[in-house]
């Protein structure tokens, strides 16, 4: 019986470790982007509305960690100190990176930068590990007088979980002028899910700036001599709930004006906790069936 006890205890265990193992993914596919030249120097593309300024920025986080009070990994990825490559060619560059399962970590987490597209994703084995990871890329640009930059593209969250709700922001403002920093205008937008327990979390966004201020430069004031006023006409942008953006930065002056192009990721498997309730009560379910099983193989007893 105490073998019985002991695999029903086993086996009611691993029901609900394998009823927590989850998957989960947060990315984002450019669809279209306005042509824009390499460098103020190197020759415009046809339709090109300006030029890239400097190669672009990013910023990378993964982590994950075997339960409360256990190890924990955590990474912090910049091009300055990972092998990230491509960010002065088309958006996103060149990279891809993953924290594995291991025999003392139940969990993994991974991502890329390719051109065109880029992701997180996460996997636990056990109710209680977690993962998590996110990407933050941004390029400036000069636009031309009377052109417009637009980028499309599509955001995709999944998880074996399900969706938790989540809820659209979308903002720009009239813009910003004051004597000591030069006119910009910024407009965002982002989905977001709502914290729920048990459930994964994610989060994706996409912002367009508008200055008069060069980044090349350093200086804060911008063109003294502009006479640019930011609007709500400088930009257009639409996010749905299926992941569906678009994002249009008007230049409607008759001067070159800069901006940048920021988009953010991120993905995150449920906290890891304490086995709950629920997780005894698998336990004790996997105790009875065997118990049952045994009783149904002894053999039939007589008595005179």
């Amino acid at each position: 019986m105490k073998a019985a006890l002991l695999a029903g205890v086993a086996v009611g265990f691993f029901i609900q470790l394998s009823a927590q193992a989850a998957t989960g993914s947060t990315g984002f596919t450019i669809d279209s982007l306005t042509p824009l030249g390499e460098s103020p120097t190197a020759p415009m593309p046809a339709g090109a509305a300006g030029y890239w300024l400097q190669s672009g920025w990013v910023f990378g986080t993964i982590g994950t960690t075997a339960g409360p009070g256990l190890p924990v990994r955590n990474e912090f990825l910049y091009a300055s100190t990972y092998p990230i490559s491509g960010l002065g060619g088309p958006p996103f560059g060149s990279f891809d990176y993953s924290l594995p399962v291991t025999a003392t970590q139940p969990a993994s987490a991974s991502m890329f930068l390719h051109p065109g597209s880029m992701g997180v994703a996460w996997e636990t084995t056990l109710p209680t590990s977690s993962a998590d990871a996110s990407w933050n890329w941004s390029r400036p640009f000069a636009l031309n007088a009377g052109a417009s930059i637009t980028l499309e593209g599509t955001f995709t969250h999944t998880s074996s979980l399900g969706d938790p709700p989540s809820r659209t922001t979308l903002q720009d403002g009239p813009g910003y002028h004051d004597p000591w920093q030069g006119p910009s205008n910024t407009a965002y937008m982002s989905r977001v899910a709502d914290s729920q327990q048990g459930a994964s979390w994610f989060s994706y966004s996409l912002r367009g700036q508008l200055t008069t201020i060069d980044p090349r430069t350093g200086d804060t004031v911008g063109n003294p001599d502009s006479t640019w006023v930011p609007g709500s006409g400088d930009f257009e942008y639409s996010l749905d709930s299926f992941g569906h953006a678009s994002m249009t930065i008007f230049n409607r002056s008759s001067e070159q004006l800069f901006g940048w192009l920021v988009l953010g990721i991120h993905a995150d498997s449920p906290v890891a906790a304490i086995p709950e309730p629920a997780t005894w009560m698998t336990m004790l379910l996997g105790v009875a069936v065997l118990a049952g099983l045994s009783r149904r193989r002894e053999p039939a007893r007589f008595f005179a």
